[in-house]
């Protein structure tokens, strides 16, 4: 996802959310609970885990995640829930795609530095 893209995909989450749940918008960090949760999907799938383990890497992230707000909207990315309907799934899709990538590339690079020698 774009910069530009995710921010606004982040801003509209944040405001959806405050609505819902009838808070000022500056009060929902969806920008730390998302940090959290892809790196949650991430350690998932570089390690073969069967489940999500959040491990917030900050004050911010621990505030974000473990607040009333984000203790809601935590299963909510996990389950699929409006707004967030395919968030962890696309995310994790993507993410296992890169790997992929990544390691051919590195492959690519290693038979090239083999044909070099």
């Amino acid at each position: 996802m774009r910069e530009s893209g995710r921010s606004g995909y982040v801003e509209l989450t944040r405001v959806i959310i405050a609505k819902s749940m009838g808070v000022p918008p500056d009060d929902v960090d969806m920008s730390a609970i998302f940090r959290c949760v892809q790196r949650a999907i991430e350690e998932k799938i570089e390690n073969s885990l069967d489940e999500y383990i959040l491990a917030p890497s900050n004050e911010r992230e621990i505030r974000a995640v473990v607040s009333e707000i984000g203790e809601k909207v935590v299963p909510m990315i996990f389950n699929g829930e409006y707004p967030f309907e395919n968030f962890a799934t696309d995310y994790e899709k993507w993410y296992d795609d890169n790997l992929v990538v990544q390691f051919l590339k590195m492959k690519i690079k290693s038979l090239n530095m083999e044909e070099e020698d």
